[in-house]
């Protein structure tokens, strides 16, 4: 929809509350293209033909218009149906907006009765009923009838007496427009829409009315004055002033206390910006005392400079000084300063929290906290005003020719933390948004930086949004039950159309005393494959015992090391190559992906890589579903062969997003959403380049199919299931729908397990000494160094004064014969591996490497979380848990780091009733059952990717151009190479954006 007929633009339109917001684009809902407001709002209605722009087709009734007090727009819908639809959705919401309750005012001038008479309708009461002349240009007739039970003659009498006086007070005067409490039109706003004191600059133009005089008092009265309906409106050309005697007489100079700035009326402070020059001397004049001191002080001459300097001038110092303002005293009397420098008048308040309301379209109820200039970066740096309000934090561009505002509800907030700015001698504020890439804040000084940085905090401790999501989670929860059997309902439904081509909708009768459950009469044989360490199995087993419980036949595809484990839990095992301890160490190395991950892996796991693919063809023959780690590379090929239904599920972010970085190429600070997004296409287009040689060599010679690329592959429609929280990976705005955040598939094995007697005691007499008691394990990685790994955990613990529980599984996986055990001090108890569902319940903290397994079984028992990162994604972990405000990331191991993240995750009640808040909203979730339902859901759909791949085989094998091995190498070198050159450059240039540019 667009305003301007000549030139037509899409946009996402947004109906909420009193607001009409248009949006560029469904995706981003915070930087709002237009607002109008409805409570100015006079009426919608459909354009007929006749009416309609030049630019619309004949007969065509698709337009529509929303009528305000300042302007009409003009909206093109899809269809005629649509503008219908928002034509009588808008007439609902001003109707409400004009009427609060069950009452309905009717305003009719009563020059406009024409006459009045009793009507006798319903016996028992009085019935009036008037009729009145619409309007002096329409000369249209309305009536309206009254209802009196009781005083109806005295009502008519009233009526009709009133009537009479003013035809004779005002004979031959044009009729008045009527009013009513859905057509509003506030004419007496519109009057005063310069300054009230207009009136007296008019009317006064020499001498000042003694105090007492009518002058005087009609000067304190001047916001009572009453305006009818056809007073005009005063322009602003002659609304202005001239005369320097009369407004010195006007205003003393003098200047009043607070406590009397405090009895200005809100009427009498203007709404507009431009009438900032003399904001303040109205509030001055509205005082009790209007007498002129001759002998004022000298040292008051910079007040009166100050008062006469022409206010763009005052606002453009004030706008590059970058001042700091506060509008909420109980602010600063928080902060320990209780004559704050920053802290605005009353009269200022007042006024600027009208600004505020009016330059957002917000509630009367939305007050101002604090306001700030600062550059926002969004593609360019825009220089502006940031807003602080009570609900959310907008943002005004300055810049002359652009106009762009943001409005971010502090709901949506997940945490705030200051950064280096791009540029030189400034200051960075990073906002992190939930499923939103950051914004980016920078300012001139570190003082107004600090400042915005802890009163939006401040807000965001107050918001009730943890509230809010507890119950949402919690109606969530009640009704998932409901959710699988609508799953499972469509799957049915999607059998049916695919196999007959028939859409019938299955209905179940609820019955009151029978239960009807759907469940599969078929049991398919459903395969998971993944590779990867034990946390990357986990998840997979929990799957699997959903899975069998629903009646199919389940298969874990995965490393033999894990083969008793799978079997332990009733699920079929099948072994495919790989040797996870290898490939960790392989990563540990080099940390993430670059030139020498690369080169090594392509050396050592070419061979393997050709192993696993054999494997895994193998361990999939007989499946009717795949479900698959992309990490495993084999299963979009096979489900090809088989003509399978195909889906992957993850443990981190591998879906296009400007949300998130890609989990493998995680920069160490926030770089924006652009660059969040190359992350993921430069990951896809290097894997595949480093692998694409030998999966066409297979795909030809076992799989018999031909060769493929990239595009080909399409794998950005493939169904995704995420296998973590929504409250730590929400799902970006970006998401197709086929892809899902479901929840943490938790594998809950504490039941059998026994504790040995030593732990319970260590744990009970760090309790009865008053000590914080800790976890630190990182699981099975493998490190260069164990023992001085070791020994700095030992003195960062004793350091920090606390207990600990240690899981040493990094010194016993390839630490070497000849490496020397540390002594542990009483303070430290070496568990070994133990069942997290039943230890972190019981603990203050835990620290580890960031699993994306270990990350959530912390987060689910609510303790404040420290991750040490190590390699892949759990660099990305450690920053989402600083992102949601429930945990520290180390990026440096130390005594004195660790240390201090010990005492900070054990004693900072802000990190603790956060990660306590997030552990409720985790345990809520049923992340398996609803995997489930997506499986349901998008299983006929998968099967339809596979099968259109499969119809345009000959097509591919005709268009498909295929490079040795040696040129897919050196090519894959050659844009790694070009990748370390953008990442260098980045870090070394000024601002954070130059990566995207050099790449």
């Amino acid at each position: 929809m667009e305003t301007l007929p000549s030139r037509l633009s899409r946009y996402w339109a947004v109906l909420k509350n009193h607001t009409l917001t248009f949006y560029p684009k469904s995706t981003d809902l915070y930087f709002p293209s237009l607002t109008i407001d409805l409570r100015n709002a006079i009426k919608a209605q459909i354009i007929p033909d006749s009416k309609a722009p030049p630019d619309a087709a004949e007969k065509d009734t698709s337009w529509f218009k929303v009528i305000t007090e300042t302007r009409t727009y003009k909206f093109q819908a899809d269809s005629p149906n649509n503008a219908r639809s928002w034509v009588g959705r808008l007439k609902k919401q001003i109707f409400t907006i004009r009427n609060n309750g069950d009452c309905v005012t009717v305003k009719i001038p009563l020059q406009n009765i024409i006459d009045a008479e009793e009507t006798p309708i319903f016996e028992p009461a009085e019935t009036i009923r008037l009729h009145v002349l619409e309007s002096g240009q329409s000369f249209a007739y309305d009536d309206y009838f009254f209802m009196f039970f009781k005083s109806g003659p005295e009502a008519f009498k009233a009526i009709t007496h009133a009537a009479d006086e003013v035809k004779q007070t005002e004979e031959g005067a044009t009729p008045a427009l009527l009013s009513d409490s859905t057509v509003k039109f506030d004419v007496q706003q519109k009057t005063r829409s310069f300054n009230p004191l207009k009136h007296v600059f008019r009317s006064h133009n020499g001498e000042f009315s003694a105090p007492g005089s009518p002058a005087s008092r009609s000067l304190q009265n001047v916001a009572e004055v009453p305006n009818s309906p056809s007073m005009p409106i005063l322009s602003r050309s002659t609304s202005s002033f001239t005369n320097e005697q009369t407004v010195a007489q006007i205003i003393p100079a003098s200047q009043q206390d607070d406590d009397n700035i405090e009895e200005i009326p809100d009427d009498i402070l203007s709404d507009d910006e431009p009438d900032e020059s003399i904001s303040d001397d109205v509030a001055s004049a509205s005082s009790k005392n209007h007498r002129f001191n001759p002998l004022r002080p000298v040292n008051h001459a910079r007040n009166t400079i100050s008062r006469w300097t022409p206010q763009f001038i005052k606002s453009a110092s004030s706008m590059w000084n970058a001042n700091i303002v506060h509008y909420a005293e109980k602010n600063s009397l928080e902060r320990g300063s209780e004559d704050d420098e920053f802290l605005a008048t009353n009269a200022e308040t007042v006024r600027m929290t009208k600004r505020f309301q009016n330059h957002f379209s917000l509630a009367d109820s939305d007050h101002l906290i604090a306001t700030y200039y600062c550059y926002l970066h969004r593609n360019i740096p825009m220089y502006g005003k940031v807003y602080l309000g009570e609900k959310e934090i907008c943002y005004r561009g300055l810049v002359p020719g652009f106009h762009t505002k943001m409005i971010l509800p502090y709901s949506d907030i997940e945490n705030c933390y200051k950064e280096k700015g791009f540029k030189f001698g400034y200051f960075g504020l990073v906002v992190v948004i939930q499923g939103h890439e950051e914004l980016f804040l920078e300012f001139s000084s570190s003082s107004a930086r600090d400042d915005c940085e802890y009163l939006l905090l401040k807000q965001l401790e107050s918001s009730p949004s943890d509230s809010s999501s507890q119950a949402e989670q919690g109606e969530s929860q009640l009704s998932s039950s409901k959710k699988l059997e609508a799953s499972k309902i469509k799957f049915i439904e999607d059998k049916i159309h695919s196999e007959a081509g028939l859409h019938i909708p299955i209905i179940i009768e609820d019955h009151p005393l029978v239960t009807t459950k759907l469940k599969p009469t078929k049991s398919h044989k459903i395969t998971l494959m993944t590779i990867g360490s034990r946390g990357d199995v986990q998840p997979y087993i929990a799957l699997g015992l959903g899975l069998k419980a629903e009646g199919h036949e389940v298969t874990i595809a995965t490393h033999a090391e894990f083969g008793d484990w799978i079997k332990k839990h009733g699920l079929r095992f099948v072994e495919i190559a790989g040797n996870p301890t290898e490939l960790m160490s392989l990563m540990v190395t080099h940390g993430s992906m670059n030139v020498g991950f690369m080169r090594e892996a392509s050396s050592k796991f070419r061979g393997w890589i050709t192993e696993l693919l054999k494997t895994s063809w193998e361990a999939c023959q007989g499946t009717e579903l795949l479900i698959e780690s992309p990490s495993a590379m084999a299963g979009v090929h096979i489900a090809e062969a088989l003509g399978i239904p195909y889906m992957r599920a993850f443990t981190m972010p591998w879906t296009r997003t400007r949300a998130y970085p890609h989990a493998f190429i995680v920069p160490d600070e926030k770089r924006g959403g652009s660059y969040n997004y190359l992350t993921h296409v430069l990951f896809e287009n290097v894997f595949w380049r480093g692998i694409s040689g030998q999966i066409n060599k297979w795909r030809q010679e076992t799989l018999k199919l031909p060769k493929t690329n990239l595009d080909l592959l399409e794998q950005n429609k493939i169904p995704f299931m995420y296998n973590v929280s929504p409250t730590v990976l929400p799902p970006p705005v970006d998401f197709n729908d086929w892809v899902k955040v479901t929840g943490y598939w938790f594998l809950d094995e504490a039941v059998t397990y026994d504790p040995p007697k030593a732990l319970l005691d260590f744990m009970q007499k760090a309790r009865d000494d008053g000590k914080k008691l800790v976890y630190i394990g990182f699981g099975s990685i493998v490190v260069s160094n164990p023992k001085e790994l070791t020994q700095s955990v030992v003195d960062a613990v004793v350091k920090a004064d606390v207990r600990c529980i240690l899981n040493k599984g990094w010194s016993e996986r390839l630490g070497g014969s000849s490496s020397v055990e540390v002594d542990l001090p009483d303070e430290i108890y070496n568990s070994g591996s133990l069942p997290h569902d039943w230890l972190f319940p019981q603990i203050d903290a835990a620290v580890h490497h960031g699993g994306s397994g270990t990350t959530g079984a912390t987060l689910r028992a609510g303790l404040p979380t420290i991750i040490k990162p190590f390699f892949g994604d759990q660099f990305f972990y450690a920053n989402r848990v600083e992102d949601i405000g429930a945990g520290i990331g180390l990026r440096k191991l130390n005594v004195k780091t660790l240390s201090k993240a010990l005492k900070d995750a054990t004693t900072d009640q802000r990190m603790i009733s956060k990660a306590k808040a997030i552990g409720e909203r985790i345990r809520k979730e049923n992340g398996v059952q609803d995997a489930i339902n997506v499986i349901y859901r998008d299983v006929e759909y998968a099967k339809a990717l596979i099968m259109k791949k499969r119809e345009s085989w000959p097509t591919n094998n005709a268009t498909v151009e295929h490079k040795d091995s040696a040129e897919e190498e050196m090519e894959t070198e050659k844009l790694l190479s070009r990748m370390m050159t953008a990442s260098a450059s980045s870090d070394s240039a000024l601002s954070g954006n130059a990566s995207w540019l050099v790449l």
